[in-house]
C-alpha cells in the first residue's frame, strides 16, 4: 500500500523538505488490542443455545445468549449460532477479531 502511493506520488529532485512540522503527535497512533468473541454450547431442560461474550480492545464485556426454539441436528444448531455469533460483529464494524471456542 504504502509503496503504491509512493509510486504514484513520487518525490521530485527540485522539492525542498519541510520541517516546520509540529512536533506533536505526528505520528503517532493509537494500536489497540483486537477484539475478543469467546462461545460456547448452552444446555437447559428447555432447550440448547449458544453463549457469545465479545471482549472490546479496552476490556468491555458485551454478553449474548442464544436459544434455539427449532428442534434441528447438532450441526445445523452450531453453524446457525455461530453465523448469528459473525452477523453481531459485522453489524458492530469490528475489523479485528480473535475467535475463542471454549470447549
Amino acid at each position: 500500500m504504502l509503496e503504491d502511493f509512493l509510486a504514484v506520488y513520487l518525490i521530485r529532485d527540485d522539492w525542498e523538505l519541510n520541517d516546520h512540522l509540529l512536533r506533536e503527535d505526528v505520528f503517532l497512533i493509537d494500536i489497540l488490542s483486537p477484539w475478543e468473541m469467546h462461545f460456547n454450547r448452552v444446555a437447559r431442560h428447555d432447550g440448547a443455545g449458544e453463549g457469545v461474550v465479545f471482549v472490546s480492545p479496552k476490556k468491555q464485556i458485551l454478553l449474548y445468549l442464544f436459544m434455539l426454539t427449532q428442534l434441528c441436528s447438532n450441526n445445523v444448531a452450531k453453524y446457525q449460532v455461530r453465523s448469528l455469533n459473525l452477523q453481531i460483529a459485522i453489524e458492530m464494524e469490528i475489523g479485528d477479531l480473535n475467535v475463542y471456542y471454549d470447549l
